[in-house]
């Protein structure tokens, strides 16, 4: 459980500040996710209660989505929401 907290407070962290911030970070907090449940759910005390095939599947999709999030916004389809970044602040 507290394996599982920890992930909480990094990710979600991770997800805010690429919500109010640079999607870079969502792009980073999906690609570093499947490293986590490798470690928790394949190797750690997480394979207790959730199947190997998880942390498999976990890998694929959460590698995917991070690929897309940094495609989209290298192409510019997704903007910057960091204060510091934007021309329009004054």
């Amino acid at each position: 459980m507290v394996g599982e907290l920890v992930g909480v407070a990094i990710f979600g962290g991770m997800g805010l500040l690429g919500l109010r911030g640079s999607p870079w970070w969502l792009a980073a907090g999906w690609a570093a996710h499947p490293i986590w449940d490798i470690a928790l759910h394949y190797f750690g005390p997480g394979g207790s209660f959730a199947p190997e095939a998880y942390a498999i599947t976990c890998l694929s999709f959460d590698l995917l989505v991070a690929g897309y999030i940094a495609i989209v916004y290298r192409l510019g389809l997704l903007q910057d929401r960091s204060p510091a970044l934007r021309h329009d602040v004054h």
